[in-house]
């Protein structure tokens, strides 16, 4: 099993291999799962190649002989590449892809780590220094910028450096099951796990920041996990800034994924590997995306996009129909508003088989329109943020001094009028998973709302784990840690 990190002149790449021959990794090809009038994007998981004679240095992740040791290592541009490992492996063996000379790799304050070279291309690094990180990882940092080959070269850009992550071995199931999710070798070094319905297919997510700059979103690695088939990279960094069901990749289909950010809207087909856009934002500002939702339902793509970012924070509706070349827009649909520094609110769209939930301004605070496939309208104040048999959960705002400012919780039955829930543990932060509301608290323990008892109460893990988490999203997953 081995993973490549190749760099070549001022264009980086990932060449992910797990457990998987150069050959078998590859994937490039144009995509179209559904109708737009964009050209297809190609994707390719190897490396990308540039017109020069000169490459820079690289290197490549070694197991010891004779082991398989699920590894990721994924080259994260600005955030730097990562190594992720299982907790336990004491040492990792880089190998370069030129002769070096025999500098040592050091801590970022300058001081050499404990190293050695077994040749002119082989360095192992023990993992003596490891510091905590979060959701009980150790990590390294490996600040390489002084190792050059015996003709003087440096690793290329944006391989100076590597964080080594030890991930705690967890295993990952269903809140309302038995079942186990996921099952791959990989999938203690995954954040988030996203599963296709028939539960063949799924994403492997690696949370690897947030925003460089202003802004709101969080930057991911999508990794394609499919049974009996080797792993696909999907994006080795994207920045997303809008996750339905708080996922930041969803299932349309059981071979089609979708995700957006504030530039446009991308399809991925799993069998082809391939990608395309479906919105695309223009240069000059105009349609960007504040939030994006596809109706599995009514096989529609819907788009909230600004009309002018530059001056206006309202919105058109654009919903993309297969088969039509240009979208249906409705210009001055809605407004967002400013919900934190340099973040307005995300409009959020979902559609289930009865309706939609839209989410407008009214009085300079968001309320929720349900428009019933029969055509009928409801609104109740607040944003959806979970659907489910009981009612819709709403999270509810007021208007403050320069943004909103969230205020309580109600659930609302469509036609009824909406009923205030008790209010969140103060200072947690809430979210939803399958068709619950938790809560996360400062110590890291997690609550979950009754719903008969109107009451948050503290979430114990099903199966009794002692160090165990659930996670955001529509899946209902959780993790725990394996004794």
């Amino acid at each position: 099993m081995m993973i490549r990190l190749l760099t070549s002149g001022l264009l980086i790449s990932v060449m992910l291999l797990l457990n998987a021959c150069e050959e078998s990794a590859q994937s490039s090809a144009d995509i179209s799962p559904l109708s737009s009038a964009e050209a297809a994007v190609p994707i390719s998981t190897t490396s990308i190649t540039a017109a020069t004679s000169i490459k820079p240095v690289s290197f490549t992740f070694k197991p010891d002989a004779g082991r398989d040791v699920p590894h990721l290592l994924v080259m994260a541009q600005e955030y730097g590449p990562r190594l992720r490992i299982p907790e336990g492996e004491s040492s990792v063996e880089l190998v370069f892809t030129k002769e070096m000379r025999n500098d040592l790799p050091t801590t970022i304050e300058g001081v050499p780590v404990a190293a050695s070279w077994v040749d002119a291309k082989h360095l192992v690094v023990e993992l003596a220094n490891m510091g905590a990180g979060e959701h009980g990882m150790k990590e390294q940092y490996l600040r390489m910028d002084n190792l050059v080959d015996v003709s003087g070269n440096r690793l290329g850009d944006g391989l100076q450096g590597l964080w080594v992550q030890q991930m705690p071995r967890q295993v990952w199931r269903y809140v309302d099951s038995d079942d186990l999710a996921g099952g791959g070798p990989r999938d203690s070094l995954y954040d988030q796990l996203v599963i296709s319905d028939d539960k063949q297919s799924y994403v492997g997510i690696v949370t690897l920041g947030g925003s460089m700059g202003d802004g709101d979103g969080t930057s991911y690695a999508f990794i394609l996990e499919q049974k009996g088939k080797e792993p696909v990279v999907i994006e080795n960094v994207f920045y997303a800034t809008i996750e339905p069901d708080q996922q930041p990749i969803q299932w349309i289909d059981e071979k089609t994924l979708m995700y957006a950010s504030y530039h446009g809207v991308y399809a991925y087909d799993v069998e082809t590997h391939e990608k395309r856009i479906l919105h695309k934002a223009n240069p000059d500002e105009n349609d960007n995306v504040n939030y994006a939702a596809y109706d599995t339902t009514r096989k529609l793509l819907h788009v909230l996009a600004y009309e002018n970012r530059h001056e206006t924070s309202q919105l058109a509706r654009l919903t993309y129909v297969s088969g039509e070349p240009m979208p249906q827009r409705t210009q001055a649909y809605t407004a967002s508003v400013l919900v934190a520094k340099y973040s307005d609110l995300d409009m959020t769209i979902t559609p289930t088989p009865e309706g939609t939930y839209w989410t407008r301004l009214q009085d300079g605070v968001p309320y929720t329109n349900f428009i019933h496939q029969a055509g009928a309208k409801v609104t109740a104040k607040g944003i959806a943020r979970l659907v489910t048999k009981q009612g819709v959960y709403l999270q509810q705002y007021e208007k403050g001094e320069s943004q909103l400012q969230a205020s309580r919780w109600a659930i609302w039955q469509p036609g009824k009028a909406a009923k205030a829930i008790a209010n969140p543990p103060e200072g947690s932060v809430t979210f939803a998973s399958g068709k619950d509301l938790f809560t996360k608290q400062d110590d890291n323990r997690y609550a979950k709302y009754d719903h008969l008892r109107d009451k948050w109460v503290d979430w114990q893990a099903p199966h009794g784990e002692q160090v165990a988490e659930p996670l955001r999203g529509k899946d209902g997953l959780y993790r725990a840690r394996m004794e």
